[in-house]
């Protein structure tokens, strides 16, 4: 079970990389795709990953597939904790406001992915998410216009040949859609009409940031941390002197600029780490 934790912990000396979180998708027996997630899209972000740390997309499975439409997930669960194996419904947060127009508008294409939400209630979006499998933007009507728009929180940076296999209409790439649970249509791995757990389609989605967490000194000789915040997000940065027990040296909101940090100590066997606390 995932607990609420930072996306990533970076020691001190890490190389200079662009601040932003990539989320991987890893679906079962058929591969794995990287997304870059927009900051300037901070309440959906905040929201999808509060929905990973927490462990609620655990056993999370591809519950509708339109082919040459979209893939959409973080509705369903199969839940193993009981005798009786049984899919259920993610447990939900709350629903969160729409997006779209905030920060950079960014059009439903092929490679998107984007928040879930009940039709003609523009701000119910809530755990579940799809990615779009072709262009479903552009004028009206479409996923740009519909109801203000379906929030895109993030593009497809790697894994194109992986997202590809679910395109096509089945049956092709070793993947089908049945309809016999839920009443919508879900991803199998098999052409079979007798649907069993191993078949569906699961997705685990892991996260990593690179912070870009540096150490220098100021022309006073002053030690000086430095690194990329995120905006509105609670920056955790923290101390250890063996990498194993960690102490919170300050905790800050981030301005999504990067941000410097004076520190007193000379201890040279001090490491440190950025931790989001969403």
């Amino acid at each position: 079970m995932k607990t609420l934790l930072p996306i990533l912990t970076l020691c001190a000396f890490a190389l200079r990389a662009d601040a932003q979180t990539i989320a991987t998708f890893n679906f079962s027996k058929v591969g794995s795709i990287e997304l870059e997630l927009f900051d300037d899209k901070p309440i959906t972000v905040s929201n999808f990953i509060k929905y990973v740390t927490s462990g609620r997309y655990e056993n999370q499975l591809i519950h509708r597939w339109v082919p040459n439409f979209v893939i959409q997930g973080g509705g369903y669960r199969v839940d193993t904790s009981t005798t009786q194996t049984q899919i259920v419904r993610v447990p939900i947060f709350g629903t969160i406001t729409n997006e779209a127009r905030v920060g950079t508008f960014r059009s439903n294409t092929y490679g998107t992915i984007a928040m879930a939400r009940l039709g003609g209630q523009t701000n119910s979006a809530t755990s579940q998410w799809f990615i779009n499998l072709t262009n479903n933007g552009g004028p009206a009507p479409s996923l740009d216009t519909v109801d203000n728009g379906f929030t895109v929180f993030g593009k497809l940076i790697s894994g194109t040949n992986v997202l590809n296999k679910f395109v096509p209409p089945p049956p092709v790439n070793g993947i089908y859609i049945d309809e016999t649970i839920l009443g919508s249509p879900m991803a199998t791995l098999t052409n079979t009409a007798n649907l069993t757990y191993d078949t569906l389609v699961y997705v685990d989605v892991s996260l990593r940031r690179d912070m870009n967490l540096q150490i220098t000194r100021t022309f006073r000789g002053i030690r000086q941390l430095s690194w990329d915040s995120v905006m509105g997000v609670t920056n955790s940065v923290d101390v250890s002197s063996n990498l194993t027990s960690w102490v919170t040296f300050t905790n800050v909101i981030g301005t999504g600029q990067r941000m410097y940090l004076n520190e007193p100590s000379e201890d040279p066997h001090r490491f440190y780490r950025v931790r989001l606390l969403y």
